[in-house]
């Protein structure tokens, strides 16, 4: 293992590691003890190139980051890393590192994926205008006073109406900040519906089309079926089969972005005319959609599909990027006033406080991040 882990942290110094290499890196850093055998190993190989008139300064980069790297990682409240970064460039950086590592994220936890979402505040407004909040449904499921059910996985769905007509009714769900909720549409499709977001749906579908409205993010699991699923947006419609894939549409972006997991999707914008679609088939396959350009590239998936895990997952990620997954979830608008095309790699519990988050962002990014009212402020 030694071997092994002295092989991955050089091709990290060099660059030169794949996204799985890192991954397994901060595994063993994080699981295994301190090999001070490889620390001195290191410190000699920083020391040889001083000797020789240069100074190899990739190596305390790399801990650096690697430190910062591991306490995105931790369930416990994160250190100040600006104390550190003064001392970025002498020996007491590199032998504080390992002491803070063997004090502090010795007890680092081993992560978790958080199966059970908080308990929803979230609400439902049915079609005749009445309003039911979905904090309670089991007791007033058992009560008869619940028009939703909730079944043992956790999802939630519409209870079986008593009512023949042939109206359909329009229900709107809705999500709060902090909040995701698990729910079944009338076609049996799944649906994870992210913080600050709203899915018109009808209680049941026509006999031509399964057609929704979102605003917001949310991630589908689409049942096969000859009648198409339609998704419309701001900016467009989605039209499947029967699929995966994640969905987002905030009202303060000027993009949707569609990311593919199985199966294939197409997406029509409404600002083109001509009325063509764009088709996505290939697993990680990302649109980003606006009314000025179409941009296909492959992503990573966790990235984008984490938070209905209860997780940040920033695998590579932008700095805006990062911020506006922040922002969104915690129910602010975003003020970003950086240049910037440095991405990051780090994951976060979407459980704990705004305030713990932006200090681990500003720790590994060199910003500043405000809270002012109901604005997120990013600057240098």
């Amino acid at each position: 293992m030694k071997r092994i882990t002295k092989e991955l942290l050089y091709k990290y110094i060099n660059g030169e590691s794949t996204i799985e290499e890192i991954n397994s890196l901060l595994f063993f850093l994080k699981e295994e003890d301190i090999d001070f055998d490889l620390l001195e190993d290191l410190q000699n190989k920083k020391q040889q190139a001083a000797s020789m008139g240069h100074v190899d300064d990739r190596l305390e980069k790399v801990l650096l980051n690697i430190k910062n790297e591991i306490a995105y990682t931790s369930t416990y409240k994160p250190f100040n890393f600006k104390v550190l970064y003064t001392a970025a460039a002498s020996l007491i950086l590199l032998i504080g590192f390992y002491a803070i590592f063997v004090t502090y994220f010795g007890k680092i936890e081993e992560r978790e994926v958080m199966a059970e979402i908080i308990q929803p505040k979230a609400s439902i407004k049915f079609g005749n205008g009445e309003v039911q909040h979905l904090d309670n449904i089991d007791r007033e499921a058992k009560e008869g006073r619940s028009l939703v059910v909730l079944d043992s996985s956790g999802f939630m769905s519409l209870g079986k109406s008593e009512s023949s007509h042939e109206t359909i009714s329009y229900n709107t769900l809705k999500t709060p900040a902090r909040e995701i909720i698990k729910f079944i549409l009338p076609d049996g499709s799944k649906l994870w519906l992210n913080a600050n977001s709203e899915l018109e749906f009808p209680d049941r579908f026509s006999s031509n089309e399964r057609r929704i409205k979102l605003t917001g993010e949310g991630y589908f699991e689409i049942q096969k079926s000859k009648l198409p699923f339609i998704i419309e947006t701001n900016n467009q419609e989605l039209k499947v089969l029967g699929t995966q894939f994640n969905l987002t549409s905030y009202k303060d972006d000027n993009s949707d972005v569609t990311t593919l997991i199985e199966g294939s999707v197409g997406v029509m914008s409404k600002h083109d005319q001509d009325g063509r679609s764009t088709i996505l088939k290939n697993r990680g396959e990302q649109l980003v959609l606006n009314k000025t350009i179409q941009k296909i590239t492959m992503v990573d998936l966790e990235s984008y599909t984490g938070w209905k895990e209860g997780w940040f997952i920033f695998h590579q990620l932008s700095l805006h990027e990062m911020c506006k997954q922040i922002a969104n979830w915690y129910g602010l608008d975003l003020d970003f006033r950086i240049k910037t095309t440095n991405s990051y790699y780090g994951e976060i519990k979407r459980n704990v406080s705004l305030e713990e988050v932006m200090g681990l962002i500003e720790g590994i990014a060199d910003v500043k991040l405000q809270k002012h009212g109901n604005i997120l402020k990013v600057y240098k």
